[in-house]
């Protein structure tokens, strides 16, 4: 219940006629109060009858975060829910996989370097429960035991730091940021596979997001149309085909 509490200001002309309605208020208070009662009563068994709708879960509301793509704020939801379900592979390898992705957001060196460590034990935790998929095998091959960081995107510093700010935008769910950014890399260096691979990503996950309808497919095909950019810059990486 909410309690809102009310401040008056008011004018002495307002007063007196306060003071004749709390008069009649009085008078009036046993028909009142037994009034109230039975409405009180009325809607308390009404209330009852409503089919009441059960909370989410912190899986479920982490599930929703991620189909927008905000690992960063899906993850502490993931942890809490992987605490009461320790054995659950697949719920191992979310939590692996978003804190491997939300560590792209970290600007400290250290502290990253901490958060893809535990995404590797998570992940490692996940294949060992029974979990399967490409995409941990990838992520597991892409994450040192150690959390070094991760191979650069490019020698050239400017391209690294546009793809940099563009995964750390990704890691935050925001995708048109995130284009942004890997748009940049790509216009400094036309070769860069991953840019072109990463809007495409982007525009997927954008896509997905949405509710069927027109828009959703347009997101669709512009992602296809940037995964064919990937590939005709480099067909030799599997990347792109698998996306």
């Amino acid at each position: 219940m909410i309690i809102r509490h009310i401040t008056v200001s008011a004018r002495p002309s307002r007063v007196a006629s306060l003071c004749f309605t709390l008069a009649l208020l009085a008078s009036l208070a046993p028909a009142v109060a037994a009034a109230t009662s039975r409405t009180l009563h009325e809607n308390f068994i009404h209330k009852q009858q409503e089919p009441q709708t059960p909370p989410k879960s912190d899986r479920e509301r982490a599930e929703a975060l991620l189909s927008q793509g905000k690992n960063t704020e899906a993850l502490p939801l993931l942890e809490r829910a992987a605490a009461d379900a320790p054995t659950d592979a697949r719920l191992m390898y979310s939590l692996g996989y978003t804190r491997s992705v939300a560590a792209m957001a970290i600007k400290d060196p250290a502290a990253q370097r901490r958060a893809r460590i535990k995404a590797r034990i998570e992940l490692t935790r996940a294949k060992e429960l029974g979990y399967q998929s490409t995409l941990l095998d990838v992520t597991l091959r892409d994450l040192p035991p150690d959390g070094a960081n991760p191979p650069r995107f490019s020698d050239n510093p400017v391209v690294e730091e546009a793809m940099n700010a563009g995964e750390a935008a990704f890691a935050r769910g925001e995708f048109a940021e995130a284009r942004k950014g890997y748009q940049r890399a790509l216009d400094l260096d036309p070769k860069q596979y991953f840019a072109a691979l990463f809007i495409g990503d982007m525009f997927f996950k954008e896509g997905y997001a949405k509710p069927r309808g027109d828009e959703k497919i347009a997101l669709f095909n512009q992602s296809g149309e940037w995964f064919a950019r990937a590939i005709k810059i480099n067909p030799t990486i599997e990347t792109a085909y698998r996306y």
